[in-house]
């Protein structure tokens, strides 16, 4: 699954999300950088629970109670069907970035995407969860890049990116990307 890059209207970025890898120490055996956070996704039903929810599927997704609202939480890929037009909330949390290696830098957080009151049609949802990238454990080597995290509502998408991945201690110039 793959959605554009691009901001949508009535989603709002926030500054960071998944936490980033650490760096690893100087050390031949324990050099390697942390690797970053897997992504989230949560969509929670922005009514009360809906008189069609026990028609709802939920793929790959916890779902838990939060009061008298119905809430996925989804750190896997997934599909999201609903039978019956809903409004949800959203919370999509990009794979942190891993850590570079020895005395590397520590990898960014998760581009976060929040969306309130976004309408559901009847229909089935794709939903991509960001991986963590891995530690550097190569002297000089990066960290990589967290994987970005996608729903895709059929009438837009929403795209949280991952972190950056760190530099590794002899790659000072490297900039990683924005999550």
């Amino acid at each position: 699954m793959r959605c554009g890059r691009f901001q949508l209207a009535g989603f709002t970025p926030i500054c960071s999300g998944g936490g980033g890898g650490g760096g690893g120490s100087y050390s031949e055996t324990f050099g390697k950088g942390g690797n970053g956070g897997r992504g989230v996704l949560i969509v929670r039903y922005a009514d009360d629970i809906p008189t069609e929810f026990e028609s709802v599927s939920q793929t790959g997704a916890k779902v838990s109670m939060d009061g008298d609202y119905v809430v996925c939480t989804f750190t896997n890929n997934g599909t999201f069907t609903v039978n019956g037009d809903s409004r949800v909330d959203v919370l999509l949390v990009g794979g942190g970035g891993g850590g570079g290696s020895f005395h590397g830098g520590g990898g960014g957080g998760g581009g976060v995407v929040q969306a309130s009151g976004k309408v559901l049609y009847s229909g089935t949802y794709q939903i991509k969860v960001g991986a963590g990238g891995a530690g550097s454990a190569v002297i000089g080597e990066n960290g990589a890049n967290g994987g970005e995290s996608l729903f895709d509502v059929g009438y837009e998408c929403l795209t949280a990116f991952g972190g950056g991945g760190g530099a590794g201690v002899a790659n000072a110039a490297y900039t990683g990307k924005r999550g």
